[in-house]
């Protein structure tokens, strides 16, 4: 889902006429909180209210977003990982329905960010040292490394591809800078994704 269904004032499309039309079928809804703004913040509680009727009719068991960096620091993102908190702090979580896992897209350094095609080849030959490391220890023996393990998509060019078809579903979106994004941005190549436990939320004592 994208949460963003108003364009900024420069640009003339409605987001939400492009995420209707996205290659990977976002369904169409409409939010007047949840506003494309760089200066604003959302609250946890609507992105919560909008998010959840989709969750729990979808069954859905795994929830992607931005981690508290936002990728950019826009405050729209940065937002983003709180509501959904917030929604999973709020339902309840047995065997026979389990609350869906929450993974946040790790912001890396500005100096990561815009390795372009480089990215996969860096990133896998890192995977392979990390790899090599965790079988075999100082001492010549296995070793279990108490570095935690995060999952790791990597593209190949059949998955840039996909990316950027995705992306040109957006073309109003597509400032001159964005087009420096899908040419270089990490992000087109690689995801570094981490688990966030959420703990439930404490019922006041009566």
């Amino acid at each position: 889902m994208c949460a963003k269904t108003k364009q900024h004032a420069a640009l003339s499309y409605d987001r939400a006429e492009a995420v209707h039309d996205d290659i990977m079928g976002a369904p169409r809804w409409h939010s007047r909180d949840l506003q494309d703004n760089f200066t604003a913040q959302w609250e946890p509680e609507v992105i919560s209210d909008v998010l959840k009727p989709y969750v729990l009719e979808h069954r859905i068991d795994t929830i992607l977003t931005f981690d508290h960096h936002g990728i950019s620091s826009h405050p729209n993102h940065v937002s983003l990982p709180k509501g959904v908190t917030h929604l999973l702090s709020t339902l309840q979580d047995t065997p026979e329905k389990p609350r869906p896992r929450l993974f946040s897209l790790i912001t890396v350094p500005l100096y990561e960010k815009y390795l372009g095609p480089v990215a996969p080849i860096s990133s896998k030959l890192l995977i392979s040292l990390s790899q090599l490391w965790s079988r075999q220890g100082p001492s010549g023996e296995a070793s279990d490394t108490a570095a935690a393990r995060v999952p790791v998509a990597v593209s190949g060019w059949p998955g840039y591809a996909r990316a950027l078809k995705a992306m040109m579903q957006h073309r109003s979106q597509l400032a001159w800078f964005r087009w420096l994004y899908v040419s270089f941005s990490r992000y087109m190549w690689v995801n570094e994704w981490v688990e966030i436990v959420v703990p439930p939320a404490v019922t006041p004592a009566s």
